[in-house]
């Protein structure tokens, strides 16, 4: 079973009480919804932060039951279970907002530089085309298809990158471009599907990118 929690909160209170700057910080109070987790224990949720004009919306997908965290009013504080009939649909229009990067051998070792401890580095990909055929590969990947306009023509809208920079609890920086799809997808792969929608798509999956909100098209 899974679980959808939702809340809503003002920009007051985002500033104040919880001193929410970046995706980092919401990564922490991502973490208040699980109390008492030991150290290491492998993360049970994904989440959202969708900005509105008055509030914004802060969406929890998790493998265990939350709590609600001190920061969220319980008049403002909602969960729902997400049984397996939700995902047996075989069309659905989807948000997703991901990180999406690619491998890049050239880049990877210019100027001498070896992969680091053997590990490939992964880089931003940075142009409508190259975010286009990142989603069509994942979809690929993950169990479904890009619904189309024409066999040329994804029906699909890409938003515009957005740079999520963040500090770390060692006071380090980093940076997370965001890039947000929107579209229609047709299952095609049952098993792998249910996995993505409850593993997340592509990477930063703990800094909020990757949760794949779905809607089902009778």
């Amino acid at each position: 079973m899974n679980w959808l929690a939702h809340a809503r909160l003002d920009y007051e209170t985002v500033a104040r009480r919880l001193r929410a700057r970046d995706c980092y910080d919401w990564h922490q109070r991502a973490w208040e919804a699980f109390p008492g987790r030991p150290k290491g224990h492998p993360r049970p949720f994904l989440f959202r932060l969708r900005e509105r004009d008055r509030e914004c919306e802060f969406l929890l997908l998790c493998r265990e039951e939350p709590t609600r965290p001190d920061w969220a009013a319980d008049a403002d504080w909602e969960v729902k279970t997400v049984g397996e009939g939700f995902l047996s649909y075989r069309r659905y229009r989807f948000d997703l907002l991901a990180n999406p990067t690619s491998r890049d051998d050239a880049r990877d070792r210019w100027d001498g530089r070896e992969r680091l401890r053997g590990k490939h580095r992964r880089f931003n990909v940075a142009t409508v085309e190259q975010q286009r055929d990142w989603i069509v590969r994942k979809a690929g990947q993950h169990g479904f298809r890009l619904l189309e306009d024409s066999e040329e023509s994804p029906l699909l809208d890409i938003g515009p990158r957005r740079d999520f920079r963040f500090t770390r609890h060692d006071k380090s920086h980093g940076l997370h471009v965001g890039v947000c799809y929107r579209g229609g997808l047709e299952v095609t792969d049952s098993a792998v599907f249910c996995n993505a929608f409850k593993q997340g798509i592509g990477s930063a999956k703990s800094f909020g990118f990757g949760l794949l909100l779905l809607v089902p098209v009778a």
